[in-house]
Order: C-alpha cells, then structure tokens, then sequence
C-alpha cells in the first residue's frame, strides 16, 4: 500500500480462503485471488475509486473451477485531513 498525502493511493490485494463441510456438503472449497485498488482525490473531501480483482473458486467434490474477473469504479466522500486510502 502506498499513499501520497496530497493526491492519490494505491493498494495491492491478496487473499485465500479454504472452508470444509460435512454430510451432504462435504465438499471442500477454497477460493483465493489478488487485484489492485486506487483513489485519487479530485477536490477537497471527494475522490475518485478503482479497483479490479481476479478470483478463482474451486470445490473439490464436484466439477466447480471458476475464475471471475471484477472491474469497478466510483466516487468516495471522505471528509477530514486523512485522503481516502482503501486497505
């Protein structure tokens, strides 16, 4: 993560995630993924956000094995004198 105090920031994202059931959900799923996110402040208290991230999710007792890709963008409203930073 990294932020400028006076305009932007830019964050770095790696997650895994593993979870098992029991009887009938027995199966064993285990997501995990990265992807990048950034503000940059346009005025005073409002930024601009955006971000996107790759998932791949997996389940060992079926045929499940998807990967999804998620791009996003918005407008933050982060009043006070610390810039917006997304962790």
């Amino acid at each position: 993560s990294y932020t400028n105090a006076q305009r932007w920031s830019i964050t770095g994202v790696a997650n895994y995630n593993a979870s098992s059931g029991f009887g009938a959900y027995s199966g064993r799923l285990v997501t995990y993924g990265g992807g990048a996110l950034g503000s940059y402040r346009l005025w005073s208290d409002l930024h601009f956000t955006a971000g996107v991230d790759v998932r791949r999710m997996r389940i060992d007792s079926s045929q499940l094995d998807r990967v999804g890709t998620r791009v996003f963008s918005g407008l933050t409203y982060s009043p006070g004198t610390i810039p917006v930073a997304i962790r």
